[in-house]
């Protein structure tokens, strides 16, 4: 689907009437749903004495309450309630070759039976993941690994204040960077700036500013006035994984500004990370960044599993070790 073709298709969905199910085909449905899911209902009504909300993950429904899955398969997840469901939300995205793939879990068990899961020592698959990587994103001539893709922005912005000398960030209005103190700012919906940063002193924004999607003008603009710019997120394929779908060419138009402002480029490819395209969004889209995060599709959504990567030049300032 082209660009246009996008917009048209969001405009024409924005400019529909508003419509409401009436009060007894709600009540039906709800009712319908809590026969078919009671276990789900129970279990809910346990999770939420313990639990903030009932649910641990801020992408779970929770009205009139979750189903809770007993086991997930290939594309699919069964519920308490013996009810076999097809799974489009597959953990977010990273769950590219289908739950509980079984080349890949006999692999992981065996790594963790011979290995151990977790030891603090160099270990050989360090750095095989990290040349598979490589191998698909040549822009990442170092890697290293992370354990969120919040962490992984985090330290994206750290090494860019660094390298440059410079404190501003400029993010893309309505990208998601994770939820670190500094990028809990102009989220989902451009031009919301500080409304979800609840509990955030204003303060921690002082460096962060946020640029209308698409807007190449306006973004010079900002380069103009803040002068000292360590970098620019961006999220490929636009804010909201899409949602505020971006226009082509721009991405490399911020490349190229980034570049006569000598800032750093960083590419979150949380999302678009071998989905959109084996490069991710840096290929498809035909951009060369500085720095690219990466989340759980680097472990296939096992714990513990993200990565930043990118010139030598800018990851040696993040070298482990002592000596």
């Amino acid at each position: 689907m082209e660009y246009e073709e996008k917009i048209a298709k969001i405009k024409n969905i924005v400019d529909l009437p508003i419509s409401k199910f009436k009060p007894d085909e709600l009540k039906a449905i709800l009712e319908r749903y809590e026969k078919n899911h009671a276990k789900s209902k129970l279990a809910f009504e346990r999770a939420r004495k313990i639990i903030p909300g009932g649910v641990e993950h801020n992408l779970a429904f929770n009205y009139p309450f979750p189903l809770e899955s007993k086991r997930v398969f290939d594309c699919y997840m069964e519920t308490v309630d013996d009810i076999v469901l097809t799974d489009y939300l597959m953990d977010g995205g990273p769950i590219i070759l289908g739950h509980n793939h079984p080349v890949l879990t006999e692999k992981v068990i065996e790594v963790i039976r011979e290995i151990g899961p977790c030891h603090g020592i160099t270990n050989e698959y360090e750095y095989l993941a990290a040349e598979q990587l490589q191998k698909h994103f040549p822009s990442c001539e170092i890697i290293r690994w992370l354990q969120t893709g919040t962490e992984a922005d985090m330290l994206a912005i750290r090494i860019a204040r660094v390298a440059t000398n410079r404190k501003w960030i400029i993010k893309i209005g309505g990208s998601y960077h994770g939820w670190s103190d500094q990028l809990v700012y102009d989220m989902h919906v451009p031009g919301t700036k500080l409304l979800e940063s609840h509990g955030i002193p204003k303060n921690v924004f002082k460096f962060t500013d946020s640029c209308p999607p698409n807007d190449i003008e306006t973004l010079r603009q900002m380069f103009k006035e803040k002068r000292k710019v360590a970098a620019v997120l961006i999220e490929p394929m636009g804010g909201e994984s899409g949602a505020n779908p971006v226009r082509p060419g721009f991405n490399k138009e911020v490349e190229e500004l980034c570049h006569e402002n000598k800032t750093l480029l960083i590419s979150d490819e949380v999302v678009c990370a071998f989905r959109l395209h084996m490069g991710g969004g840096q290929a498809y889209y035909g951009y060369e960044p500085d720095l690219s995060v990466f989340g759980k599709i680097v472990g296939h959504g096992y714990p513990s599993a993200a990565a930043i990567g990118g010139k030598e030049e800018y990851m040696k300032f993040c070298a482990a070790g002592v000596g």
